[in-house]
């Protein structure tokens, strides 16, 4: 599958943890959350995982795949960093 139609899957689990609180974050990601989503009649892995928990902010990765043998080596991802205080995010790829 092209990255190109990952993207709104990507886009929906960003939101998802986006939304959160910084605490709810950590309690949630002290261990990798690894899940299946089903889109368009398919299913996709997300596997969410804290890579920083620093005191003044946040820092984790969303990645998604098909499950295919190249996706799966390399996911569409995005790295967001949430700074305690505001909870803004913003994006890098």
């Amino acid at each position: 599958m092209s990255r190109k139609k990952l993207r709104p899957i990507l886009d929906a689990a960003v939101a998802k943890w986006q939304a959160k609180s910084c605490d709810e974050l950590v309690l949630e990601l002290a261990e990798d959350q690894g899940n299946q989503i089903e889109f368009e009649s398919r299913d996709y892995n997300v596997e969410v995982t804290l890579l920083e928990n620093a005191a003044e902010h946040i820092h984790f990765m969303v990645p998604v795949d098909d499950g295919a043998l190249l996706s799966a080596f390399h996911p569409l991802s995005e790295r967001l960093l949430l700074r305690r205080e505001t909870n803004a995010s913003p994006k890098t790829t």
